[in-house]
Order: structure tokens, then sequence, then C-alpha cells
């Protein structure tokens, strides 16, 4: 399956209600376990990004899907990076 990982950040909307993201996160992994998705890992940070989130997918589109369907929400921005294991990035270079 593949691995996304998300950079995340509040949107006006979304520091307004900060003390709501954690049942926003706990309400998007039940939402993406209804699509076959997992969000494996999640990290609220500090610095440029205000969470990062590592997600599996069962492919793009239900990945794209799921990250238009929480943006529209209108708490955060996101930035998505697919992701490759060092086996798999081998696969991928050796052919």
């Amino acid at each position: 399956m593949p691995t996304y990982v998300v950079l995340v950040n509040w949107t006006e909307q979304g520091i307004k209600t900060y003390k709501d993201a954690p049942k926003r996160l706990q309400a998007s992994r039940e939402a993406f376990q209804k699509v076959g998705a997992k969000i494996k890992d999640a990290w609220f940070t500090m610095g440029p990004h205000d969470l990062v989130v590592v997600i599996d997918a069962p492919n793009d589109d239900v990945f794209n899907r799921l990250m238009i369907d929480v943006g529209s929400k209108g708490y955060i921005r996101t930035l998505s990076l697919k992701a490759w294991t060092p086996e798999e990035f081998g696969k991928v270079v050796g052919g």
C-alpha cells in the first residue's frame, strides 16, 4: 500500500479551534479506515508546520479524495509527499 507524508498547517479557522485538533484527527482516522486507508502516525509539531502525518492509502486516487475532503472542512492546508521505503526505492531504480 502506498505511503504518504503530509505536512499540515492550520488555517485561520483551524488555529482558532486548535483545542479540537485531537478530536478532528481521531475523526479523520475513523473516516480513513472506512475507505481502506490508515493514519499510521501523527505528530503535532513546532516549526514551519503544525502537524506531520504518515498515511497509508490503497492508491493515489483514494489518498487524493481524502485530502480534498479533509481540506474542504477549512481547518488545514496540506502539502503531500508520496514516500517509498528503501526496499521499494531499490526496486524503482533497479529496474
